[in-house]
């Protein structure tokens, strides 16, 4: 079974294809668990986050209840574990937070770009628990920063080593990640540019400049500005007379 995080929350094989997903409550209690790694959570920070109103006897309970019905719908009581400090077992129920925390200690950044598909926790929502939000709100802003640096150090390794079709999907996701960000846009126009799409480079640069003036009401940056101007003007280029000729001197009769 696998917990998944980026993107959404979810757990991967868990019982057949019709099996009931667990309630949003225990899925929130397993994504703070895996956020926190092999450290664990305490119970108290736990009731902090999930249970923070009424009493901490009714808390516990609760938490205790909701413990119990976990390790019931994973089939196996060994999922979560410890007396006092709970956390997951990965040998039981692996998760992509898991492993997007030991990419980014071990500077694995192409494992950091395959693992950070979506905002952590994207579009999950508890009913009537803003500790809960708030709690969701900075793990989301610390992994989205984390994996950004990382996702950068890949793709200018790759431009420095000419792998200019390799950091092409690096800068696309960044632009994604960062739309209003002027340098991952230039460096995406730079890279479509060296792989031969002069057109693409234009379309990123105009949709880089639509988004600021959507959310900020701002120009793009000198660097964006600058590039965009080069590669109009290459653009505007009339196509060199060797490589006209070498259109030309390609045969119309293909006939045997």
């Amino acid at each position: 079974m696998r917990l998944r995080t980026f993107g959404g929350l979810w757990v991967e094989g868990m019982g057949g294809a019709d099996a009931p997903a667990p309630p949003p409550r225990r899925l929130a209690l397993l994504a703070v668990l895996a956020s926190a790694g092999p450290r664990g959570v305490s119970r108290e920070r736990l009731l902090g986050i999930l249970w923070p109103d009424g009493s901490e006897e009714r808390g516990r309970h609760a938490l205790a209840q909701t413990v119990y019905s976990l390790r019931r719908d994973l089939g196996n009581d060994a999922a979560i574990a410890g007396p006092a400090e709970l956390h997951l077992d990965p040998t039981v129920l692996s998760s992509d937070t898991f492993d997007l925390a030991a990419a980014l200690e071990s500077g694995d950044g192409e494992a950091v770009a395959r693992l950070y598909c979506g905002p952590f926790l994207d579009g999950f929502y508890l009913h009537d628990a803003p500790a809960f939000e708030r709690w969701v709100e900075a793990e989301r802003a610390r992994f989205a920063a984390a994996a950004i640096v990382a996702i950068e150090q890949l793709a200018a390794a790759s431009d420095r080593a000419g792998r200019h079709a390799q950091a092409l999907p690096l800068w696309r996701r960044l632009t994604e990640l960062d739309p209003l960000r002027g340098r991952f846009a230039a460096a995406c126009m730079r890279a479509l540019a060296n792989t031969g799409d002069r057109a693409g480079a234009l379309a990123q640069a105009r949709d880089h400049e639509a988004a600021l003036r959507r959310d900020l009401d701002a120009p793009p940056e000198p660097e964006v500005r600058e590039l965009l101007e080069r590669l109009r003007a290459e653009h505007s280029q009339p196509v060199p007379h060797r490589e006209a000729r070498w259109t030309e001197s390609v045969p119309t009769d293909l006939t045997p």
